[in-house]
């Protein structure tokens, strides 16, 4: 019994940190798209900073689920796209900023696309957490972690979806990168 305690905790502990990984990424987006490049930076350093976690505890639980990366051949192309993103925010240049993020935007459609054609669910280990997590709040895009409205830009327009988000994130997981 305390076995399966455990690892519904771990799992719980995953997709918490997964969620704000989303979260940052989804504002340093948002800002990216704004302008607002001091703003994108802090989200740069708190995406960072959970994305190590996130792999400090995957690892520590031995889990090899790498969101369904290795099944979508965008992934290099994403990373590559991410790495580039991030690059940007880091010289504060908003221009190659707002560049590398339509970029980014433009190369998830096909990721997004091969993802769900291959059926493959992104993270087990997400789904025995959402049952821990019914009755949070719906946002507007579909699930609970405010992507959506903190994706927003000065257009109204999401910097990226939560597809996108989702596409971009498994690829960046699976290069065990914190670029």
């Amino acid at each position: 019994m305390s076995v399966n305690g455990v690892g519904n905790s771990n799992a719980q502990s995953l997709y918490q940190m997964y969620r704000q990984q989303k979260r940052d990424l989804a504002s340093m987006a948002g800002d990216v798209q704004s302008g607002d490049m001091s703003s994108a930076q802090q989200a740069l350093t708190a995406f960072q900073s959970d994305s190590a976690s996130l792999q400090a505890v995957s690892g520590a639980s031995g889990s090899s689920d790498n969101n369904g990366a290795g099944s979508n051949p965008y992934a290099s192309v994403l990373q590559t796209d991410l790495t580039n993103l991030i690059a940007a925010v880091r010289s504060g240049n908003s221009s190659d900023a707002q560049s590398a993020l339509a970029k980014l935007g433009q190369d998830a459609q096909p990721a997004q696309s091969a993802s769900s054609a291959t059926g493959h669910h992104h993270g087990h280990h997400h789904a025995a957490a959402a049952s821990a997590t019914s009755g949070a709040q719906t946002d507007s895009d579909g699930d609970s972690d405010g992507s959506s409205a903190a994706s927003q830009g000065a257009a109204g327009a999401p910097a990226l979806n939560r597809q996108a988000l989702n596409a971009i994130l498994a690829a960046y997981d699976s290069s065990g990168s914190t670029a």
